[in-house]
């Protein structure tokens, strides 16, 4: 006879493996992530480009009934890389933030660079 605590932790593994589900569908359609066998990973400054903004922007209603993410009265300009980010962390992903150097003219920046475990 099962549990209480046993059918609820059954529904939250069915419920993390259809948010995984949606997640990798949402990751098929964007650009600039790298994916490998069980890795993928993104460098924040190039998955906020226009296109994948604009696939997520239209997505985000369906996004939001199945992820807690925020409700945005202006959309972030970072608004691709937060949405996986929320994501993967509702999915209970493993990832790290690593940083990665670049050099713009005189200028030495950085940005922020993602690796998932998916």
């Amino acid at each position: 006879m099962n549990t209480t605590s046993e059918t609820e932790d059954f529904i939250k593994s069915i419920d993390i493996s259809y948010k995984k589900e949606i997640f990798n569908k949402i990751i098929e359609h964007l650009e600039n992530i790298n994916r490998d066998n069980e890795f993928l990973s993104f460098i924040v400054k190039d998955i906020n480009d226009d296109k994948n903004n604009s696939f997520i922007l239209k997505n985000y209603p369906y996004l939001r009934k199945h992820f807690k993410l925020p409700h945005h009265s202006r959309m972030p300009k970072k608004l691709t890389s937060q949405t996986l980010l929320s994501m993967f962390k509702e999915c209970n992903m493993k990832y790290k933030k690593k940083t990665k150097a670049y050099k713009i003219g005189d200028f030495k920046t950085t940005t922020g660079f993602y690796e998932v475990c998916v």
